[in-house]
């Protein structure tokens, strides 16, 4: 079913209603919801390809964007923020960059040491093994915590036979025979 068009027939009761003077206060006590900057915010890509590879389904070991976008942040006079458009990366200004900040970000993007740095994921101080089977052994945990540390301690053990266990070798291809006719079957 299409769409109704008011015709101004319809609006015709209406104009009394919003002709009146009691709206008019009303209307001018609205606050809007959402207010939307008169600026545009100018994007550009950024002229030279990373070292790197940004984080992300294709690549779980890039760089993450929300680091990268606090680097470009700090290092790049009047960039606001990055984001990544057709495997480009894309950084958003205030105003149209100067020369001086396309310097700076081609710098930036050319420098693969400090964009390594960002990639670094900080280590995360596991107890030992035997500190956990100690823990499990004790009788003030609760339910919760001994439960925690258990599947820590199974998650470590795990892991660590996942890396020593050889590769899997593939299994050898199955002979297939042609689908039999079921003609002579009733």
């Amino acid at each position: 079913m299409p769409r109704y068009r008011f015709t101004p027939e319809d609006l015709q009761p209406l104009r009394a209603l919003l002709g009146g003077v009691d709206l008019q206060p009303l209307a001018d006590q609205v606050i809007p919801v959402k207010r939307f900057s008169a600026e545009p915010r100018v994007t550009e890509p950024v002229p030279v390809d990373l070292p790197v590879k940004v984080l992300g389904r294709e690549h779980p070991d890039g760089v993450p964007l929300a680091k990268l976008a606090e680097l470009v942040q700090k290092q790049v006079p009047g960039a606001r923020s990055v984001l990544m458009r057709g495997g480009r990366l894309h950084v958003v200004y205030d105003r149209a960059p100067t020369d001086s900040a396309r310097a700076e970000l081609r710098r930036l993007a050319a420098d693969k040491a400090v964009l390594e740095k960002l990639k670094a994921l900080p280590e995360r101080s596991e107890p030992a093994e035997p500190e956990l089977r100690e823990r499990l052994q004790r009788s003030d945990l609760s339910d919760s915590e001994w439960l925690a540390t258990f599947r820590r301690v199974e998650a470590a053990r795990l892991t660590q036979a996942a890396k020593e266990a050889p590769a899997p070798q593939p299994s050898p291809a199955r002979k297939t025979e042609p689908p039999k006719s079921k003609k002579g079957r009733s």
